[in-house]
């Protein structure tokens, strides 16, 4: 069954299949106040003086990441407090969650908790939330980030995880691994 009647998070899969193979990429414009990678807790490292990290709202993470149609602690971009800005360099799924601000894509309003496909040159914003602190812009597929102690969350006061162990700035580009075996039903139940 195609089309319109099929669940948001396998339409995001059937889309990802048809796109060029190679990897996606997103262009950070402006970042906000704090913007950083976060995918799963790094768990057990608390003896060593390494906290978890991780999103600080993880319901609202898995939530955006599997309207995407990926794993629930996917890497995902946390958002504190919006001023953010991206222009999408090739076509994308993508989903907002988490503490709403304004945004708009292309200057049109967008929903949030829904799959949103973005094509190439498509800008989107995301204002400061009235309530709340972080929203959660998932993207069907991965995020390319480094890993550290079996997470790749942004950890910035150690330097690592997340995009080189730092919060996002202008001019920072995100690869996304559009492999679509990282997007199965299996992947929709974890």
């Amino acid at each position: 069954q195609k089309g319109r009647h099929q669940p948001r998070s396998k339409r995001a899969i059937e889309y990802a299949s048809w796109l060029n193979p190679n990897d996606a990429m997103l262009r950070i414009i402006t970042a906000g106040p704090f913007c950083t990678l976060q995918g799963h807790p790094r768990r057990g490292q608390k003896k060593f003086g390494i906290p978890e990290s991780g999103p600080a709202d993880a319901v609202s993470m898995a939530l955006a990441n599997r309207l995407v149609g990926s794993p629930a602690y996917a890497t995902c971009i946390e958002i504190t407090l919006g001023g953010f800005e991206a222009e999408a360099e090739s076509a994308l799924s993508i989903a907002l969650t988490g503490a709403e601000g304004a945004a708009t894509l292309n200057g049109v309003p967008c929903d949030y908790h829904r799959t949103l496909f973005l094509k190439k040159g498509d800008l989107l914003i995301v204002r400061p939330p009235k309530f709340g602190a972080r929203t959660y812009l998932a993207i069907g597929g991965q995020i390319q980030a480094d890993t550290a102690f079996q997470s790749t969350s942004t950890y910035v006061l150690g330097g690592f995880g997340g995009y080189g162990g730092r919060k996002l700035e202008p001019n920072d580009t995100l690869t996304v691994d559009r492999d679509i075996r990282l997007t199965t039903d299996a992947a929709l139940t974890t």
